[in-house]
């Protein structure tokens, strides 16, 4: 359901930036996106039980927060300068960056069928787009910057997984986030 919602809201936030790139800002497109986040949670959290949280772990949610801002405005300002379909497939890095922090920090083990498979989804996204390096100059950076942000933002939430639950975390996470924007 998590990957659902993300992808729609990618998609909302794609078309939104195209049409209202003239106007806003990549932080004030940034906010709207994430308080529209928050406002869903807080409609799915009411059904939940309020918990106590400890310093750590909300400070972990503060900081996937502070993650998920930068990525988001990343992936906006990218989007001003790029196809969207350029500016999605450079995030296609995501999954194999995710792995590879994973293995390192959190010492998960990935197949070398995983990375494999990782790497092949990568190289047919950009031989199905041929990103424009020369063409679109340092904004190709954005989307990569956006997909570096996403990975640690999911790293610290799969850390927190035994203390608090996913749609718990993404609701405070939302709220934080709508905050410091």
């Amino acid at each position: 359901m998590d990957c659902d919602i993300s992808d729609a809201a990618i998609s909302i936030t794609g078309c939104a930036c195209k049409a209202t790139r003239k106007t806003l800002s990549p932080v004030q497109i940034s906010f709207l996106r994430v308080l529209c986040q928050a406002l869903f949670f807080v409609v799915v959290m009411r059904k939940l039980p309020r918990l106590n949280y400890p310093i750590k772990l909300t400070l972990n949610l503060i900081l996937c927060a502070i993650f998920m801002n930068t990525g988001i405005i990343l992936m906006v300002w990218g989007l001003m300068y790029l196809p969207v379909a350029n500016d999605i497939a450079l995030f296609f890095v995501e999954p194999l960056l995710l792995m590879l922090l994973s293995s390192i920090i959190l010492k998960e083990k990935s197949s070398p069928i995983r990375y494999l498979l990782a790497f092949i989804g990568l190289v047919g996204a950009m031989i199905v787009i041929r990103p424009n390096w020369q063409l679109y100059g340092w904004p190709a950076i954005l989307p990569i910057g956006c997909a570096l942000c996403f990975a640690i933002y999911l790293l610290i939430v799969r850390s927190t997984r035994s203390q608090v639950s996913t749609t718990q975390a993404q609701a405070y996470i939302s709220l934080a986030g709508t905050v410091i924007l």
